[in-house]
């Protein structure tokens, strides 16, 4: 990949397969094994266009024409509220803009009340 990393400006990636949560209001598709081109750097993937063009192709045919899954499995889900995380505080992690262009960034840890 030629274009450098939206995330963090690396220019080295590795081929990696990765998990593909694939959402379209209400519905959606866990999609294992996919190929993509990940960051060396912070791991941020890319995925090519055909792939994600087949995977928005077969959830059609899941979800409009009836087409069994591979595979379906239950998936709990939970509300931020329902955790009993508020009122908490929460560190959260981010990059300095002052040590943006150092390499690698400087993590800055930000102390946050939810």
């Amino acid at each position: 990949m030629k274009t450098p990393c939206a995330i963090c400006g690396n220019t080295e990636f590795r081929e990696v397969t990765t998990q593909y949560i694939y959402q379209r209001h209400e519905q959606l598709m866990v999609v294992e094994d996919v190929p993509a081109l990940a960051c060396t750097n912070c791991g941020e993937k890319y995925f090519d266009i055909k792939t994600l063009k087949d995977i928005e192709a077969r959830f059609q045919d899941i979800y409009q024409h009836g087409k069994p899954p591979t595979e379906q499995r239950a998936v709990p889900f939970e509300r931020w509220g329902s955790c009993g995380r508020w009122g908490e505080s929460v560190e959260l992690f981010s990059v300095s803009s002052s040590s943006a262009d150092s390499n690698p960034p400087v993590p800055v840890w930000v102390n946050w009340k939810i």
